[in-house]
């Protein structure tokens, strides 16, 4: 695949929770981007690149951020909404994010979104919830509101049924990113598609839009694992 290929900080979050750390740890593998994940808002709003940060940062083709899902959160028309897309709107322009995305269970009213300055886009959910996990439930939501894009999590639509995937390649026109690695019951969380899946996902794999970033979202369960994501991405490439 040519896609551009992104990692996500979720890769080292076991092993450093500081975002500087994660931020220079995923730059040492050159990656053309990464995405931030800020897991709660508090994470959020204490987060400011240092200087070699933004030097990463400045260098790379695509960065992006996934928004706060922690703890409950709901997005809606309340003060700390208002709080968390100001600050997203901050760093947006700072740093030149490319894309926000948000976990389509977190957000209460749509209309929230109509005056940001940043994309916007919303992600299929996985089998642990109970709403956002089929392509009629996306598809239904992004024909409401044109104004906001599709981050398609190719994990999530796996475990939840792989067949959902060429109904969520109909929306392929919206996708922003997608997000690779593999999730079960038995892993609990995301993890190297490489390791134990490179044969029964290809086939699925390369029926994916090569004009849309792949952000590796797999995580290391131990430091060791870390350079997983060398092998990952050339697994990615031979597809």
């Amino acid at each position: 695949m040519k896609n551009l290929i992104s990692i996500s900080t979720g890769l080292v979050y076991r092993v450093s929770e500081d975002k500087n750390v994660q931020i220079k740890t995923i730059g040492k593998f050159k990656p053309s981007g990464i995405e931030l994940v800020l897991p709660f808002p508090e994470t959020l709003f204490d987060f400011e690149p240092d200087e070699e940060s933004l030097e990463i940062i400045r260098g790379l083709d695509f960065f992006t951020i996934h928004a706060p899902s922690g703890r409950g959160l709901k997005y809606c028309d309340n003060v700390e909404t208002q709080k968390i897309l100001a600050k997203l709107s901050y760093l947006s322009r700072e740093l030149d994010v490319k894309n926000v995305t948000f976990h389509i269970e977190n957000i209460e009213s749509y209309d929230i979104f109509r005056q940001c300055d940043f994309k916007v886009s919303i992600e299929n959910a996985d089998h642990r919830k109970s709403f956002g996990q089929t392509p009629a439930e996306m598809e239904k939501i992004l024909s409401a509101h044109p104004n906001l894009f599709f981050t398609f999590d190719f994990a999530h639509a796996m475990i939840v049924n792989p067949t959902y995937v060429s109904d969520f390649l109909k929306m392929k026109s919206r996708f922003s990113e997608i997000h690779m690695s593999v999730c079960s019951e038995e892993l609990k969380e995301h993890h190297f598609i490489h390791l134990k899946h490179k044969d029964t996902f290809a086939e699925v794999i390369k029926q994916l839009p090569q004009n849309v970033p792949f952000v590796i979202e797999s995580a290391a369960m131990k430091a060791g694992e870390i350079n997983y994501v060398v092998e990952e991405i050339k697994y990615l490439r031979s597809i």
